[in-house]
């Protein structure tokens, strides 16, 4: 049995100011500082099509938009299970209809989270499989299909659905903890800078069990390999907690300064990864 760990505090509401706050510090601190993370820049083709989603406090209805060829997007891609079926997609009979909007009730749950999300995150783009490529038509699966490799290699973000096994279960439930923690003073000063609620409590479900594990059902996809591999920046969301994962660093939402040991993934996620995969083909 693990013994009580100090940790940061983990807030009910995963799409509160002060949740997504903390994945927008690793977002900027990830696109300034890590130098691996940005090797090389955008590269090869970009998406083309993607999800405007408007701008966060605006009544804006996403709809789907064309890529100029000489431009490059910031946007978020979304990685998730199908589940068998997708309740929303762009087919040749919708094509023109999802450019002029794409009503926000008829999306199912977890692509109305990313499209949350994305919003509260301060970004313009989304990209969804189901809704950027045209389902039905085989020459435009074959055409994005063979791009999809550089479409999340040059996301800015990749949300990872760690949890959700369909389309219509989301992501963003709350987080409600298992156990009441005990808040420990760690800090007299007054500046609030140097002011943080540090817990005493009992350890959170590891990187193991929630990403790759029981609890990470979009870990058994096929397609997960490139997902995993590819983006600079995947951020999973757990049952839990939010795990940050880039080339540089893994950083838990609840345990931000607990290194991550070798048995839980740390340094070598990506080849303990590659071996899984190894040991099924």
């Amino acid at each position: 049995m693990k013994m009580p760990l100090l940790g940061m505090p983990i807030f009910e509401n995963p799409i509160s100011k002060r949740t997504v706050g903390r994945a927008k510090q690793w977002l900027q601190e990830c696109c300034n500082t890590h130098v691996l993370c940005n090797q090389g820049g955008k590269q090869g083709k970009m998406p083309t099509r993607l999800i405007d989603v408007g701008k966060r406090g605006e009544p804006e209805v996403p709809r789907l938009i064309e890529t100029a060829t000489a431009e490059h997007y910031d946007y978020i891609a979304l990685s998730h299970c199908w589940g068998g079926h997708v309740a929303l997609t762009t087919t040749p009979e919708t094509f023109e209809q999802h450019k002029e909007a794409i009503p926000l009730e008829d999306f199912p749950l977890t692509f109305r989270d990313a499209v949350d999300f994305t919003r509260k995150m301060d970004m313009k783009y989304l990209w969804i499989d189901s809704l950027c490529i045209i389902q039905g038509d085989k020459s435009d699966w074959e055409r994005e299909a063979a791009i999809m490799g550089e479409i999340f290699k040059n996301s800015t973000l990749t949300i990872s659905t760690t949890t959700a096994n369909n389309s219509t279960k989301g992501f963003l439930h709350p987080r409600t903890p298992r156990f009441q923690p005990i808040k420990v003073i760690h800090s007299k000063n007054t500046n609030p800078l140097f002011i943080r609620d540090i817990l005493l409590r009992p350890w959170l479900k590891s990187w193991s069990q929630s990403v790759e594990g029981p609890d990470g059902p979009l870990s058994s996809r096929g397609w997960i390999l490139q997902e995993r591999l590819l983006p600079p920046r995947p951020l999973h969301f757990g049952h839990e907690q939010m795990f940050w994962e880039c080339r540089t660093a893994l950083i838990l939402e609840g345990h931000p300064y607990n290194p991550v040991s070798l048995e839980d993934g740390g340094s070598s996620i990506q080849s303990r990864f590659i071996g899984r995969w190894r040991s099924i083909f």
